[in-house]
């Protein structure tokens, strides 16, 4: 399975993180360490770390997920091109790691999958946490 550039560049802000420690990285030098990826990178290095420990859109999960972190039935995975005009799909895949193999835990921001205008709040989008070990 070929990784895209996203999916490496997450992999990496993982390892970093664990490396430092997560809570003191992330609460005292993730913006200085956004900016800095950011520049070297030239990627928008936010949502790798913004979704850093599972945390979904909003705050809260799904009910029903699957145990891969599938979207439960009437959501879909929230892509940046299906984020119904919320901007809160920042991940191309829709998805991501965290934590170390073998006891990582795949990530899912999911959306409501209704047709039509929706407001962008809690009610439509939700996060999914693999039960399974990757």
């Amino acid at each position: 399975m070929k990784t895209s550039r996203d999916e490496k560049f997450q992999l990496g802000a993982a390892k970093a993180t664990r490396r430092i420690g997560r809570r003191k990285f992330l609460g005292k030098s993730g913006a200085v360490a956004a900016a800095v990826a950011s520049i070297v990178m030239g990627v928008n290095a936010k949502p790798a770390f913004a979704h850093g420990t599972c945390y979904p859109p909003y705050g809260r999960y799904c009910s029903g997920c699957g145990a891969s972190s599938a979207c439960p039935s009437g959501r879909a995975t929230c892509t940046p091109s299906y984020d119904r005009g919320c901007n809160v799909c920042p991940y191309s895949s829709g998805w991501w790691y965290t934590g170390t193999s073998p006891n990582r835990h795949r990530c899912r921001d999911c959306i409501s999958s209704i047709i039509g205008p929706i407001a962008c709040n809690g009610t439509y989008v939700c996060g999914c946490k693999s039960t399974t070990h990757y």
